[in-house]
């Protein structure tokens, strides 16, 4: 399988940042038409009654395709004959991939639109506010890395937190879950990344030496945290509260300490 192709700037085919596709890419300066108003944004449930109403009528047929873009969201390209006087916008810039048509946004040689981001997902299970954490990492990933792991770090501390720890020495907190029954093979993972250890780095802050091997593997090891620490044990309590009564009892008087 060929190596994906990054979008850079000037190249004239890349991999797609909308569709993936290796596609020819057709490059855009940016003009902008002065208006007096500010802009006025059709109502999204007019422009659907008015597709609705005119779908079959070609009289309409460019503006029933114009506000079928305009719906997505996205930018597109429309002629206007009407342009009196425009601006050339410097250091914006706009690609269109001959692939899926869709437009790409340039601010100098930055690419701005649409966001590169890495296509995994937290644990349902992860607290609300690691779970944020975890996803803006994985919207900065491929512009920055060493971001994604300093977030996915404070990811990190926010659970421990969750789950009791006082948060501020990742490595003491760790090392309290493994004494309370936590895999010790997390731990070692953990040590793999420099999360802990004599190279430890603090939540969200941001180290020289991490790249895209480590921000992949603490992804990772968030899930399978999350997964060990925090679902399963609920899963067992809600089998256990799902046996009958009885067998409950038994259990509890088996287990209580003897006098």
């Amino acid at each position: 399988m060929a190596e994906p192709v990054a979008p850079i700037m000037r190249a004239k085919s890349f991999n797609c940042p909308h569709c993936n596709a290796l596609a020819h890419q057709k490059w855009f300066d940016a003009y902008a038409l002065y208006t007096s108003d500010p802009p006025s944004l059709p109502d999204d449930q007019a422009l659907l009654k008015f597709i609705d109403e005119n779908q079959s009528n070609h009289e309409y047929e460019n503006t029933v395709n114009w506000a079928k873009k305009y719906l997505l969201g996205k930018p597109f390209g429309h002629r206007n004959d009407n342009f009196s006087s425009d601006i050339h916008l410097e250091m914006l810039y706009f690609t269109q991939c001959f692939s899926c048509e869709q437009f790409s946004i340039w601010v100098k040689d930055k690419l701005v639109f649409p966001l590169l981001g890495l296509d995994t997902t937290p644990n349902e299970d992860m607290p609300a506010d690691a779970r944020e954490s975890f996803i803006e990492a994985s919207l900065i990933f491929k512009a920055s890395p060493r971001g994604a792991a300093a977030l996915l770090r404070l990811a990190l501390q926010q659970i421990l937190i969750f789950l009791g720890q006082p948060g501020k020495f990742i490595d003491k907190d760790i090392g309290a879950l493994v004494a309370l029954g936590m895999p010790i093979q997390i731990q070692q993972a953990l040590d793999v990344v420099r999360v802990i250890g004599n190279n430890a780095v603090h939540p969200g802050q941001i180290d020289i030496n991490d790249n895209r091997d480590v921000a992949l593997k603490l992804f990772s090891l968030l899930n399978i945290i999350t997964e060990a620490i925090i679902t399963q044990p609920r899963q067992i309590e809600k089998l256990f509260e799902g046996l009958p009564p009885g067998a409950r009892e038994a259990i509890e008087k088996r287990d209580k300490p003897k006098p």
